[in-house]
Formats: structure tokens, sequence, C-alpha cells
């Protein structure tokens, strides 16, 4: 059981993590240090320590005044300056200034006097350019001895955080982050498709005026012009850390022929890209005022050219429609990438050398082989693609990874190289090697959809079957190995879960291990697939449920994987010490324990089926609620860094089920519920005078049986410069004890 009187104070805490881990020489001062940080009963900050505000980076002045105890005046005191930057303690001294700290060495004494009624320390006299120490956290002691400064309340305390404006800590997890998208036509059951959202950019949308006058868009605001709603939508994305979109446009002609996409006519409607041969004038026109909208709100465009005239040659109509859109997108600072795709118009599935279906406006079939019209069609685009000036490296083509029949180069018929299926990333290389593209400026565009390695076997032997995570990082291995680590970017146009999708295998579980997985393996990350369905029947189709972040509708609803895509987008913490409690006992190192009840590190690894993912490591912490009806106990993170007014995500997989609250539907802080909070910290390490905590509840109707994943977006105040994660449990009358099981916390 915690008691309430137990709890480590938050200064005192701190000498057991950074200065007492390096005195381990020192095992009888550790013990005591250590002891001395529960059993103190001292206020939480050393009153007697104070400093001035410090000078102006990027050499500041610190001044600290010291008021001893008034038994300790006349006494002969010994003063203590330090810092810690990045795991390192430096000492101070008044002749040698600041000296890196050996293991093993007492701490230099920075002056000895008797003890007086105030005493100023000048720790910082403007000297030293600190630009590249944000973060370095400085200290000053005193004490009779060495032991008393340490293990006496109230003697040691931070005085000052280093803070260069010019840095900001934290971390993405990834690069690029991002969604395949098509914009959704709230209130409509269909659209926007991507060649008509831009047709109609600049108009007014009639449907939304209407949906909007008749009180269809509650709690949410309705734009009237397409490209007013797209920035609606963008908006919502950016908030979550969206940096990347990927839109595909095809090769489309001027009418719609209804059931049309037949041999040998093979119609794409108007609303599915640019026409064909010659974009028109209002398209190109809005293809630039789209991407000007995307660069406003910081997002960088994927650009799909699909063409399903690839066997065309000579190539005149391609370089029309090609060379229209890549002179108005190839300067503009919102492209990232061109991807060129696509297919021949009709493609010959029985061998008799008549095209009896209609080729796929999607990944170009590099499985064909590189001698293959589609590959050679890649290979002329993109060299007419640099012939008028668009960089290589953002020229190139989707190659689908993971396929188990491709990349097993089973039997073909004669339209493939050499009567076999190819690995396609392998015939991508191969096209970036015939045209001599340094590694350094190739991005290798990948389709990755996670599956079970035999459910693309086809009619191949396929033994042993491997789940779709296994899969997945083989699959990168595979294209790592492939490509080489000499420089090129690998990134996803799409990713996600492949249809039909599997209820053990659903659209979130695949996002959370492709995450997982890219940020293992140096990936420069990738966009889902997808934002919205195309149109209602795609949205609640059986094969495809739960895929879309946002649910089709005027509201916006979403699925439960838009959690994981706020993880992956979110601008993360740097790091936050044994967050998967991998470290430890029966306790786990680096948090500390508070309140009335148990905290419990478990091997969650025995439990049947866990850990889902291997990124959520083997262990996991418990913490049950006390006896009484009003108990609540917590666990609370070391200390993490942040900047001033920098906005965060992090995130923990927590797992909570319960019964018998009353009050089911109303948010209260009576109810019973778990937390999670974040504490904030000055520069000094006393609590944040703007802003101390922000807490996120959830309450019964949150629960579930299984892991669930629960992202947290938060914005450290104006002084906050460091901040404390706490996870706690509160019964509040609840005739049950609450539990709470605490995973993965990043």
């Amino acid at each position: 059981m915690f008691a309430e009187s137990v709890v480590t104070t938050k200064w005192n805490r701190w000498i057991c993590v950074n200065w007492v881990f390096l005195l381990s020489s020192f095992p009888s001062v550790l013990s005591f240090v250590c002891v001395a940080t529960v059993l103190a009963q001292s206020p939480a900050w050393a009153e007697s320590i104070s400093a001035d505000s410090p000078g102006a980076m990027p050499r500041p002045t610190l001044t600290v005044r010291v008021q001893p105890d008034a038994a300790e005046i006349g006494q002969l005191l010994k003063f203590y300056v330090g810092a810690v930057f990045q795991g390192q303690v430096f000492i101070k001294s008044a002749n040698a200034g600041w000296q890196l700290w050996v293991q093993g060495s007492p701490i230099t004494v920075y002056r000895t006097e008797a003890g007086a009624a105030s005493h100023t320390i000048n720790v910082l006299d403007g000297s030293i350019d600190l630009s590249a120490f944000s973060g370095a956290k400085l200290y000053v002691g005193y004490g009779r001895t060495e032991a008393e400064m340490l293990g006496t309340a109230g003697h040691l305390q931070r005085v000052h955080t280093i803070y260069n404006p010019g840095t900001t800590v934290g971390r993405y997890r990834v690069n690029t982050r991002g969604l395949w998208t098509e914009f959704e036509r709230r209130g409509w059951p269909n659209g926007y498709y991507s060649g008509e959202m831009i047709r109609m950019f600049n108009q007014f949308d009639q449907e939304l005026q209407q949906n909007s006058l008749n009180g269809n868009f509650p709690g949410t605001r309705a734009s009237s012009t397409v490209g007013a709603e797209v920035g609606l939508q963008l908006d919502i994305m950016r908030g979550w850390g969206i940096n990347s979109i990927t839109v595909e446009l095809r090769t489309s002609d001027p009418t719609y022929v209804p059931d049309g996409f037949v041999p040998p006519g093979c119609n794409l409607p108007p609303s599915l890209g640019f026409q064909w041969p010659q974009p028109t004038p209002n398209e190109l026109a809005n293809l630039t005022a789209f991407f000007d909208l995307a660069q406003s709100k910081g997002i960088r465009i994927q650009l799909m050219l699909n063409n399903t005239h690839m066997e065309e040659n000579p190539r005149t109509n391609a370089q029309t429609w090609l060379g229209a859109i890549l002179n108005v997108v190839k300067n503009h600072p919102a492209l990232d990438v061109v991807s060129l795709g696509g297919s021949t118009h009709t493609t010959d599935t029985n061998g008799d050398g008549i095209g009896d279906a209609c080729g796929i406006p999607a990944e170009p079939p590099l499985y064909l082989g590189l001698a293959s019209v589609p590959a050679q069609y890649v290979k002329w685009a993109i060299q007419y693609g640099i012939s008028l000036g668009v960089p290589a490296r953002k020229l190139s083509a989707e190659a689908i990874i993971g396929d188990f029949f491709t990349d097993s180069q089973a039997p073909a018929g004669p339209d493939n190289t050499d009567h076999h299926q190819w690995s396609p990333i392998t015939i991508l290389k191969g096209i970036f090697d015939s045209l001599s593209i340094p590694d350094n400026q190739r991005t290798y565009l990948v389709s990755f959809y996670e599956h079970r390695k035999c459910a693309t076997a086809r009619n191949l032997p396929c033994t042993p079957d491997i789940d779709p995570h296994t899969w997945a990082e083989q699959t990168v291995q595979a294209v790592r190995s492939v490509v080489g680590d000499n420089g090129p970017r690998i990134v996803a146009a799409e990713m996600g879960v492949m249809s039909p999708i599997e209820s053990s295998w659903p659209a979130e579980r695949a996002l959370e291990s492709l995450a997982a997985l890219m940020e293992k393996y140096g990936i420069d990350g990738g966009n889902y697939w997808t934002w919205t369905a195309t149109d209602t029947a795609n949205d609640t189709s059986p094969d495809r449920v739960g895929e879309p972040i946002k649910r089709r509708g005027v509201d916006f609803a979403y699925n439960p994987v838009q959690k994981e895509l706020v993880d992956l987008a979110g601008f993360h913490l740097t790091a936050i010490a044994n967050g998967s409690f991998e470290s430890g006992g029966s306790t786990a190192d680096n948090w500390a324990g508070g309140g009335t009840g148990t905290i419990t590190r478990f091997r969650l690894a025995d439990e049947p089926g866990q850990p889902v993912l291997p990124s959520r490591g083997d262990f996991a912490l418990r913490l049950t609620t006390g006896s009484g009806p009003n108990d609540a106990v917590s666990t609370t993170s070391d200390e993490i860094d942040v900047s001033p007014n920098t906005s965060y995500t992090t995130t923990a997989n927590l797992r909570f089920l319960w019964t018998g609250d009353a009050s089911v539907g109303t948010s209260s802080t009576s109810r019973p519920q778990v937390y999670m909070m974040v504490r904030y910290f000055g520069g000094d390490g006393r609590p944040s005078t703007v802003r101390s905590e922000d807490i996120f509840r959830y309450y019964q109707e949150s629960g579930s049986a299984n892991f669930g994943t629960f992202p947290i977006s938060y914005t450290a105040p104006s002084d906050a410069m460091t901040i404390k994660l706490e996870f706690g449990a509160v019964r509040n009358g609840l005739a049950q004890l609450v539990t709470l099981d605490v995973d993965n916390v990043r």
C-alpha cells in the first residue's frame, strides 16, 4: 500500500535521479540520499535558495542568494555549484571554472565561508556562450559537508534551466506524416473525387450551402466554396501534425459514360482526374490554387499522375498531359514528389493478343519486369520530368511491396519480362540505375499494406504463414537490402491494411505496426490510406470496416484508427525514461508511486496474445486502488524536458474496465475514473505559475478488456521547462476496486 504521506518531494526526487546516479562509488551516500527522498518531511523546494532573473541569452548572467538556517549562521559552510547536461555532471569551482565531474571523485567546493544571513553566489557571469547548452539544469547547494548538502532537505536546489529560444525540445516519429486524401463533400453520398475537387475549387457548392442553411452542420462550420471546405479539412489534419497528403489525378475522358470502364473505351470520368491528352485551363489554374492552399497550411503534396495510355508510342499525348501538369507544379514549394503510375489502356488476360480488360489506374505494374511497357514508360517519364527541370528526387513511381506472389517471381505470361513476375522494388531500383540517378537523389515510393504473408500467395505454396507485423518487418528488411542505406529516401505514398480487413488485424493495429517499423528502420514515413471513403458504399463495406480516418457525414466523427494517426503525426517528447516499464523489479524504475493502493510491474508477455506488437515491450504497470471507497493511486514519471509554448502529443496504451457507475454519459471529477496528467515545472523546478497541470480523464464508457490507444495533446505554458507525467486511478465511491494497466508511454 502507498500511504499518501510517503510521496517523493519534487526537488528531493531530483537528487536521486540527477546527482546520485553518478555517485555510485559512494554507496553509503547513495543509500542515505535515496532514503532521505522518501522520508524527508520538509517543503518541496528550498525556499532558502533563490535566483535573480537571469540575463539574456546567449551569454546570460545568474546570481543566486542563499539564506542558511538560523542554526547554521556562524558555522563554516561549503557552497556548491553544479549543472546537469545530457547525462553529464559539471561542477564549478572559483578558480578553475566549470569542469566535468569524474565519477568517484569528491564534488568540488565552490567556496567556503562562515554562515551569514545571506550569501550571494555568482553562478553565471556572462562569459560563456550557452547557445549549445539549451536544457542544461543549474543547481546550488550548501552544507557543512558534502553529505549534508546532498542529504539535508532545503540544502540543494535547482535554480535555473538554460533555454535557447532557437531550439525546440522534442521529436517527430517520422518525417512524412500524412494521408491519402479524397476530400469529403460532407452531407453528400459521394465525392469529392480529386479531379472534381480541383475543377470546382473556386465554385460555390450549392449542396454545401443548402446543408448549412438546413442546419445540417451541428457543432461544426460549413464552407460554401469547395476550396474553403478543403481548407477546413486540411486545418483538422494539420492540427494533428499531418504534413503530407497524397492526391491522385488520372488521365480522364471529357465525358462520363455509365458503366463505361470496359474495353475498348475504358472510360475514366472527368471527376477522377485531368482531361486527356490536354488538361483544361481551368484544371491547371485551380491546381495552382490548390497547391497554394496546401502550402499555406504547411502541407506538402505527393501527386499521383496515373496514365492509362502507357503503350502509346510516340508518347506525344503523354508528353502533352504530363508536361502541362509538371510545368505548373515543378517549382511549387508544396510539391513533395510526383508518382508516375497507371497502366496500358487495356491488358490481355488470356494470352490471345487481344486487350480484354481495362488497365488499372493505380500503381504501375512494375512486377512485369524492366523490359515491360509500364517500366519503360516510367523510365521515360522520369527522364522527361528531369528535362523540364523537376529534380530527380521529386520523380518516382510506386512499388508494391510485401506481395508474396510477385516477390517469388512466379511464372507469368508474355507481357512479363522473361515470362515471370518481378519484385517491383527491384525494378524501380533498376530504372534509377539505368538513369544513373545517385542514391541520395532517389525517392523510392512504396505501396505498403499489411497482411499475412500467405494472403497474397495465390496459387503458390506458402509455408509457414506469418502474422502481418512479422511479415511487414521482413518486407521492410527486404526493401532495405535492395535499395541500400546510402541516402535514398523511402516513403509510403499509401499504406494501411489490405482488404478484406480481418477482425484480428484491424486498421488501427496495422497503422501502429507500420509506424513502429518505419521508426525502427529509418523509413521516411508515409501517407495512410485514407482520410475518408469516396462514397457511402465504401464507408460501410464489411471488407473495409474501420479503414477511413473520418466517417462519412457532416460531423467530424472518426474511426479508432484516427488515434494511431494522431500518435504518428504528433510532436512527441524527446524521451520518456522507461516508458514501457521494461526496467525494474516489482515496481518500475524512473516512476514513483503515490496515493493508496498497489502499483505492480508485471510481465504482460505472460498473457495469451500479448503484447499485440513487439514495440509495446514485455512488461506493463498495474495500478489498483485501495479498499477504501474513495481511495486513489498514481504513478509519476521522472522529469522530462520540454520547450515553452510548444505543443506535444503523448500516447499510452491503457486497459481498464469496470461497471456500476450510475453517471455514465456525464463528465465529472467526482465519477470513478482513470486519468493521465501532465504537470508543468519552471526552470527552477517549481510548478509553473502560468498553469500547473493538464488532466485527461477517462470514465467507464471508455474502458475495454483490451488495451486501447490514448493520445493526449497539450501545450507547455510559457514558463515550463520540464514536465512529469502522472497516471492514476480513482474510485470515487465505486463499489469495486479500479484497476488501470499502463503500457508503452511514448
